[in-house]
C-alpha cells in the first residue's frame, strides 16, 4: 500500500472513531496557512438532517501535513484550502482549491 493511501485510511478511522453510530456523511473542512494547518470537522446527522460539528483528531493534522507534503513534492497543484469528504459506506474524496484571497490575507500578515 502507498503511503498516500495509508493516510487515506487513517483519516477514515479516525473520523469514524470521532462520530456517532449513525451519521450521513462527514468531512474536514483543511486551511493551509504557510507551515500551519487549521481544520474543523462537521457531519451530517440522520436523525436531525442537520450538521454537526465533531472534534478532529489529533492524528488528522500529522496525517493531512504528510499528504500536502506528498502532493508537492509530485507536483501537483497548489492548495490552500481542502475537504476530505467521507460517506458510511467508505466512499471519500479528497477536493482541493487555491484560495488567492486566503492567500492576500498571508502575504499581508507577513
Amino acid at each position: 500500500m502507498r503511503i498516500e493511501d495509508e493516510i487515506y485510511v487513517s483519516l477514515d478511522q479516525g473520523i469514524r472513531l470521532s462520530l456517532p453510530s449513525l451519521w450521513d456523511q462527514a468531512w474536514i473542512n483543511i486551511t493551509w496557512l504557510d507551515d500551519s494547518i487549521g481544520v474543523d470537522g462537521e457531519y451530517l446527522s440522520p436523525e436531525t438532517d442537520e450538521v454537526q460539528f465533531f472534534s478532529v483528531q489529533d492524528q488528522a493534522f500529522d496525517d493531512l501535513e504528510d499528504l500536502y507534503q506528498i502532493m508537492m513534492k509530485r507536483g501537483d497543484a497548489r492548495w490552500n484550502r481542502a475537504r476530505y469528504t467521507l460517506r458510511p459506506q467508505g466512499e471519500f474524496s479528497f477536493d482541493v482549491e487555491w484560495d488567492q484571497a486566503l492567500a492576500d490575507q498571508v502575504d499581508v500578515a507577513h
